[in-house]
């Protein structure tokens, strides 16, 4: 399995050297072994996936997930970089302001994605280090990335955008200071009040069909075929050819899709969303009836880091978005360390007839990373691409399956009517 394509069909024993004439290549042989060693009802999935083994995605063979990782990640250590020399230049000035210029123009972007920085950053040290010791795979650690933003998107947006600029306006009715620290702190203490309402709510999400993605250890393994059912199409355009990708590029495991990684964190999401909205509101309430110009508010927050720092420099870090980018590293940490979804590991055994098998093997690229870990044995998988696939049609209403579903197939077209006796 660690050779490159060799593990697509790592099941059964297959031994170049036992296969009668001299095979061409290992595809070849490969295909003969299949052919010889699948059970007949199964040969018709492959013969659907075979036809779609052509198929190439939207962009060049250039275009990879680890290029596209890398280009993530060293934009997640250039904004951190970049933006600590801004407020360490806005410090230098002295005046309590952030510096303006066009050697700063880039900060309007890049401070709108501090949030992010921080689980990008840790979801790139953990890949590496809270992976069983080895390298995740493309479409896992996609799947813990999008777990770790997207808690982080519905308060950004809906707060920092719809409510902050759009509905309410603070900053005409609320000092500008303090307005730049509501959104701060309404996302900590509402992921704080997540967390602690989350004790009583886990136990009954538990019970919700919707939710039970939330409660899964890992994402599956990486497909060789799956479905694609509509009782408006021929049963054989209902074979993919596997793994899932994603935007023409990643590859995905079978829970790791979008729908499914949207399911599993609907919850959290949802709940996090709704404490940081209560927060945001009574924070805001708050600051408009304490004092109407703000001010006992600042003066407190001076003083109570008065012997850390002076004015004008708790003044920079609050409008250079400092405290935006600690308050997010601390809360990244929690949504890495309870998101985090780690690879099965790779479970050795002696099967019937004496020989130690894997319970799935690994494709490698050509640099030898992994990239894929599929099931073991094919024809496994294959009975239960075949067993969904009757359920779904079954499920199918009658006239869709004798004029869509079946309709490219008159053997088993009238085997059903057949039986339904509808000849």
């Amino acid at each position: 399995g660690k050779v490159p394509g060799v593990g697509l069909f790592a099941g059964r024993p297959f031994d170049l050297q036992t296969m009668e004439g001299e095979p061409r290549n290992a595809a070849e042989s490969m295909e003969a072994w299949l052919n010889a060693n699948l059970r007949p009802e199964f040969k018709i999935i492959y013969a659907a996936l075979r036809e779609k083994s052509q198929e190439t995605g939207p962009f060049p063979a250039w275009v990879t997930p680890d290029l596209l990782f890398n280009i993530l990640h060293w934009y997640a250590v250039f904004g951190i970089v970049y933006g600590f020399l801004w407020t360490y230049m806005s410090l230098r000035e002295g005046d309590g302001h952030a510096v303006h210029g066009p050697l700063w123009f880039l900060m309007d972007v890049i401070k709108l994605s501090y949030p992010m920085l921080p689980i990008i950053i840790g979801c790139w040290f953990a890949r590496h280090q809270k992976n069983a010791g080895r390298r995740m795979t493309p479409g896992y650690y996609l799947a813990n990335l999008k777990m770790g933003l997207l808690p982080s998107l519905g308060p950004g947006l809906l707060i920092g955008v719809v409510f902050d600029k759009i509905i309410v306006r603070t900053r005409y009715f609320i000092d500008s200071e303090v307005a730049d620290l509501l959104l701060p702190a309404s996302w900590l203490l509402g992921y704080c009040l997540w967390g602690f309402m989350s004790f009583w709510i886990n136990p009954l999400c538990k019970e919700l069909s919707w939710c039970r993605e939330a409660y899964r250890k890992d994402w599956g393994l990486y497909p060789r075929v799956y479905l694609e059912p509509s009782p408006k199409k021929p049963w054989q355009e209902w074979v993919k050819k596997g793994p899932h990708v994603l935007l023409g590029v990643f590859p995905a495991p079978t829970h790791g899709t979008m729908s499914k990684v949207m399911q599993a964190n609907a919850a959290r999401s949802i709940g996090v969303t709704l404490c940081c909205i209560a927060v945001w509101s009574t924070l805001v309430i708050v600051s408009y009836f304490s004092d109407p110009s703000q001010k006992e508010i600042m003066k407190t927050i001076r003083r109570m880091f008065s012997d850390v720092a002076d004015a004008n420099t708790i003044q920079v870090l609050i409008r250079t978005h400092v405290v935006d980018f600690v308050v997010n590293t601390i809360t990244a940490f929690f949504l890495i360390y309870f998101t985090w979804r780690s690879e099965p590991v790779s479970q050795v055994r002696r099967n019937s007839t004496g020989r130690f098998e894997r319970s799935y093997s690994e494709v490698c690229d050509e640099r030898c990373n992994p990239l894929l870990l599929n099931l073991d044995d094919p024809g496994h998988e294959f009975e239960m691409i075949f067993n969904s696939m009757v359920r779904k049609i079954m499920s199918c209403r009658m006239h869709d399956v004798m004029k869509f579903v079946l309709a490219k197939d008159n053997l088993a077209l009238s085997m059903v009517a057949r039986l339904t006796g509808t000849e």
